[in-house]
């Protein structure tokens, strides 16, 4: 994992000044979720955006895991924020993220860069730059926390790659309500282009 500018790995994005918290939805042990008082996000690279979730969608993954049902016996270790299906507007932005403030955006739920080798090739769930499987909400599978969609803030790192603009007139809870909107950087350009 790079510790370059602009990667967040879960430590150095997040400073708590006075005021300067927000909420997150954290799990914390299956049955039991809470919402935590947690450092704002910060903008550390050019290439960075800040997003607020404005839709959020439910994969069966977050059900499996609020529950402890689903798993196969595995019961994931809390606590972790959770969610990582949102649709959100940008309220910050560096000024190479390719978005601006008031866009409305899908979020991707994978961190990837974007730049790396496996990223260029199409597999940016192996992303040179983050831990296998590094995704919003879901602290187990990467063993690093980035925060999730349900929260007052997102922190993207590498927004020009992460980011997909939602043209005007489409609702964003009709986006956040498909099958993992931000799965695919491949597939949502398209559907944004001709809604």
């Amino acid at each position: 994992m790079s510790g370059s500018q602009g990667v967040a790995t879960g430590q150095g994005i997040w400073e708590m000044k006075g005021d300067e918290a927000m909420r997150q939805l954290t799990f914390v042990e299956p049955g039991r979720l809470e919402w935590h008082d947690v450092p704002r996000p910060r903008i550390v690279a050019e290439t960075d955006a800040l997003v607020r979730p404005v839709a959020v969608g439910r994969c069966d993954l977050d059900l499996y895991i609020a529950t402890g049902t689903g798993t196969r016996g595995r019961v994931f270790p809390g606590p972790f924020a959770i969610g990582h299906v949102a649709v959100g507007v940008v309220t910050d932005a560096g000024r190479t993220a390719g978005v601006v403030p008031g866009d409305i955006v899908v979020v991707s739920f994978q961190l990837s860069c974007g730049r790396c080798e496996s990223c260029r090739r199409g597999f940016t769930n192996a992303c040179g730059v983050y831990p296998p499987r590094a995704a919003y909400g879901l602290k187990p599978s990467s063993g690093t926390e980035f925060g999730g969609a349900l929260a007052e803030l997102m922190y993207v790192p590498f927004a020009d790659h992460m980011l997909v603009k939602v043209p005007g007139g489409t609702e964003p809870v009709a986006i956040a309500s498909t099958d993992h909107p931000g799965s695919s950087r491949t597939t949502w350009p398209p559907v944004c282009a001709a809604p």
